[in-house]
């Protein structure tokens, strides 16, 4: 018996390096220590040992039910050790007496250590506050390796090595090859030689009895790590010379684990160090418990699906499925036939072209479908060619017969079904209005399906319908309206069910979709609507709903009706009124609708003090930089001028002016983001703000002055800090969010010439794509500014420059200028320019625009590398091959 002492901690860390066998023993001593020897392994689980080769033998273990407190903790760490799946082991103080705590938190720290890398483990030495001594010993080993880069020098093996002296013997010899795994991860190859045959060393000088199984078992692993090395380092010649030993038959009887782990090195190696095509596959194999249905994994299918070998994936995915059927294994069955599915859409789409079988496609929706999983509907189900080729009217039939064929399954495969016909939509060629129609007819019904018993699956059918058409309105708005009436239906059904998800998905589904509706059913959603308004009184917690049924009655198409029947727009006014007043997450909305509703209101609401007082709280939180809502509340302050005086606007302007003031401190507010949309309120409301209180030019300079002077400090912050442009998420982002920056520059570029300090605001804007993360997304903002009425700029040398997405963006705008130009040597080294860089950059369908004005030009020298890569890729993209190609021929002969 081996026993792992106070040592079980480090042990815990390193427990890859352990056989079945003795992480049984290691949980054993886990246990039995934390607990004081209150809590034995038996009081946790069920567990069995299997015969065999120590190496070989497995665990079985099974965790018994009920346990909590430490026991349950406990019961936590037997999963992170049995699963090894690097998993954290979360404790609450509370449920574990004090006495333990300290323990329990030495084993997290021990499962953070096992995580770690060379890149990570200055974190984990930053907090090694409870860990035990042969822990911090290891980390710290760790964290000196990590800083000396890949020297594999005798002094600094040596330093190292000391740095592990003080731990047992056979724990040292883990942590030797530890390191050198982490630093052949860190692709040190010399540096991790050096500690592996440091190990070796280690090995051959261990005499105990009692670790001899662990100590045999890391000098075979540590023989083929060698092994890797000198192939990288060296050849797989040497790799071949140091395994080939491993193809002796005896090995496997006095080395199984070598022989098993090293063989498929030692024949890789052998094929390519010798002469000749073939060599004989003589490698030792496990025939692993084969009635366990975890035995049946999916890794080879997935690896040749990965690399596009589809005969070997359709064999291997078959293999697995029909051994997991055979064994009862639903769950993983299902999972292969997701997996099993996405494979054969994704080699039909490679097909397209060469070969069409309906067969296999019917195939892989019915392994798509039945799987009843809702990741089964992947990226390769909905590529347009593939759609195009395949989904008929019949498809659709089939597919919705497959879902709907067995009750106890049929609320899973119809989820799958309403994903799957949601991406087909998502591709469909437009003019293919007739299946589109179908689709959304089809889950248009399945959101008036009844909730059901269960909270999950009550909601889920309904709800992800809901959801569905909300995805429908924004992606494909042109296939909504055809299919209006039958989507305001299931949007009513939903309401009512009285059920709060189900309402706040069908209140979301009616704002997106409320353009598309008849007046008729404008006015029963809306009815609807405001009965659930009515019925609850306004709440802060009841946003949800409260938020969404506002913007709907409030929305365009709704108060297009208010003008046809003013008892109607009256009920609308008195309810945006009622919870304006009454929530504070509504009243910055009261004030943004105040002119439209006033007309429908009996009294004049203006000067009423509950107005004012909202008008107070608004200005109050629009001072307030550490509050989410401050850009909001700046926001409705520029765009009510009337109702926020000039008081609120000059608390608008210093909130502004504070908000952008935080990019500069240690911590920036979470909101500064986003505060480019009160910025564009106040660019495109400034006349408005100007005549309302009277402003003269010098009042106007002066109120804007300070604003151009925080955004000049605000972009300098950015340049050097991008996360600037990153609106708060969980996890914290690591990158600046890509639109949020093109919207800043945009916004700022609008604002900087509107205010008379455009030289002032474009220099640091311009020096702030100095950042690589920045630079993409400013570039993008300046050609959009061209579609917003400035200047445009045509400058040959600088568009040859130009990236991909800005050079397209500007595009439509300057094809507009050049048409409008006369003949002249500058429209023709401007058009040349813009033809060297779409042959560059394409192909794309605005091409077409410059080809044609570039035959009406003089002849233009075309660079001939340009020439042959851009023929070459307009080969490949069939959508755009047939009708761009004529021009470009045209174009190239011309050049001739």
């Amino acid at each position: 018996m081996i026993s792992f002492g106070s040592n079980a901690p480090a042990w815990a860390a390193l427990s890859h390096f352990l056989s079945a066998g003795l992480v049984r023993e290691l949980c054993a001593a886990t246990i039995d220590a934390t607990s004081d020897g209150t809590i034995q392994l038996g009081d946790l689980c069920i567990e069995q040992m299997s015969g065999g080769p120590p190496h070989l033998a497995t665990w079985t273990i099974r965790l018994k039910p009920g346990q909590e407190g430490l026991a349950g903790y406990l019961q936590n760490v037997l999963r992170v050790l049995t699963w090894q799946s690097d998993a954290s082991v979360h404790y609450d103080d509370s449920r574990i007496p004090e006495a333990f705590r300290e323990r329990c938190r030495m084993i997290a720290f021990a499962f953070e250590l096992a995580t770690v890398d060379f890149g990570s483990i200055s974190s984990w030495l930053a907090n090694t506050e409870g860990g035990s001594a042969s822990l911090n010993v290891i980390g710290k080993a760790i964290g000196l390796v990590a800083a000396i880069g890949d020297q594999a020098d005798p002094a600094t093996i040596r330093t190292a090595d000391e740095a592990l002296a003080p731990l047992d013997p056979a724990l040292r010899i883990v942590a030797t090859k530890h390191l050198g795994d982490l630093a052949l991860d860190a692709d040190r190859p010399s540096l991790a030689g050096a500690f592996y045959g440091t190990t070796q060393r280690l090995c051959d000088g261990f005499s105990d009895p009692s670790w001899s199984e662990l100590v045999e078992a890391v000098a075979d692993m540590t023989l083929q790590s060698l092994a890797t090395v000198s192939g990288m380092t060296g050849s797989l010649k040497t790799t071949h010379a140091m395994l080939g030993a491993v193809q002796a038959p005896e090995i496997l009887v006095t080395r199984p684990l070598l022989s098993l782990n090293a063989a498929l090195a030692a024949m890789h190696a052998a094929y390519q160090s010798r002469e000749g095509l073939f060599f004989p596959d003589v490698r030792a194999c496990v025939l692993d418990t084969p009635l366990l249905q975890n035995s049946h994994d999916l890794g080879a299918p997935l690896d040749h699906w990965a690399n596009r070998k589809f005969t070997d994936a359709h064999r291997r995915f078959w293999a697995a499925l029909r051994r997991l059927n055979a064994l009862g294994g639903s769950t993983l069955s299902s999972e292969a036939m997701a997996f099993y599915g996405r494979s054969v859409f994704d080699e039909l789409y490679e097909q397209i072209g060469r070969h069409r079988r309906p067969e296999s496609f019917d195939l892989a929706l019915r392994l798509v479908i039945t799987s009843g999983r809702e990741g089964a509907v992947g990226p390769e189900a909905s590529r347009e060619d593939l759609v195009d080729a395949y989904v008929t009217q019949e498809v659709i039939g089939v597919a919705t017969e497959v879902a709907q064929r067995h009750t106890g399954v049929r609320r899973e495969r119809l989820n799958v079904l309403v994903k799957l016909f949601i991406a087909w939509l998502g591709t469909l060629s437009a003019e293919k209005e007739h299946l589109a129609r179908l689709l959304i007819d089809a889950i248009a019904k399945l959101a008036q399906e009844p909730p059901g018993d269960s909270f999950i699956e009550g909601h889920s059918l309904p709800k992800t319908s809901l959801v569905a058409i909300k995805d429908i309105a924004r992606k494909r708005p042109e296939f909504v309206q055809p299919a209006s009436r039958i989507i305001a239906d299931a949007i009513l059904a939903g309401f009512a069910t009285k059920q709060f998800d189900l309402t706040v998905a069908g209140l979301e589904a009616a704002v997106d979709c409320a353009v598309a509706f008849a007046p008729d059913d404008l006015n029963r959603l809306t009815d609807v609507i405001l009965t659930i308004l009515e019925d609850g009184p306004p709440s802060e917690s009841a946003w949800p709903i409260v938020s969404p049924a506002i913007t709907f009655i409030s929305c365009d198409e709704v108060r297009a009706l208010w003008a046809e029947n003013s008892e109607f727009g009256s009920r609308c006014a008195q309810t945006i009124l009622r919870h304006g007043l009454g929530a504070a997450t509504e009243s910055t909305r009261l004030l943004a609708l105040l002119d439209d509703i006033v007309p429908y209101l009996d009294a004049p609401v203006v000067k009423d003090e509950r107005i004012q007082e909202v008008v107070r709280a608004v200005r109050d939180g629009a001072l307030k930089s550490n509050h989410s809502g401050v850009t909001g509340n700046i926001g409705v302050l520029f765009a009510t001028p009337a109702l926020a005086g000039r008081d609120g606007i000059n608390d608008a302007v210093r909130g502004l002016i504070v908000l952008l003031g935080t990019a500069t401190t240690q911590r920036h507010n979470i909101a500064i983001a986003t505060a480019y949309q009160p910025l564009s309120t106040l660019t495109y409301q400034l006349d408005t703000i100007a005549d309302t209180l009277s402003l003269s030019p010098s009042n106007v300079d002066a109120l804007l002055d300070p604003i151009v002077s925080a955004l000049e400090q605000f972009w300098r912050a950015a340049r050097q800090n991008a996360l600037l442009f990153a609106p708060f998420a969980i996890p914290l982002p690591t990158a600046p969010n890509v639109i949020t920056v093109q919207n800043w520059a945009f916004v700022t570029l609008g604002f900087a010439r509107r205010a008379g300090a455009f030289d002032r605001l474009s220099k640091v804007v311009e020096e702030a794509a100095d950042n690589d993360q920045l630079a993409g997304p400013i570039a993008l903002a300046k050609a959009v500014r061209m579609t917003a009425g400035d200047p445009i700029v045509l400058d040959p040398d600088a568009v040859r420059l130009e990236r991909r997405e800005p050079f397209y963006a500007a595009l439509g705008e300057r094809m507009t200028y050049i048409a409008a130009m006369p003949p002249s040597e500058d429209t023709t080294r401007a058009v040349a320019a813009l033809v060297e860089r779409c042959l560059v950059l394409g192909p794309d369908g605005l091409d077409a625009g410059v080809f044609v004005i570039a035959l009406r030009q003089e002849a233009i020298d075309l660079p001939t590398a340009a020439v042959k890569g851009y023929r070459q890729r307009l080969e490949r993209n069939r959508a755009l091959m047939r009708g761009l190609f004529p021009l470009f021929r045209s174009l190239t002969t011309q050049s001739q």
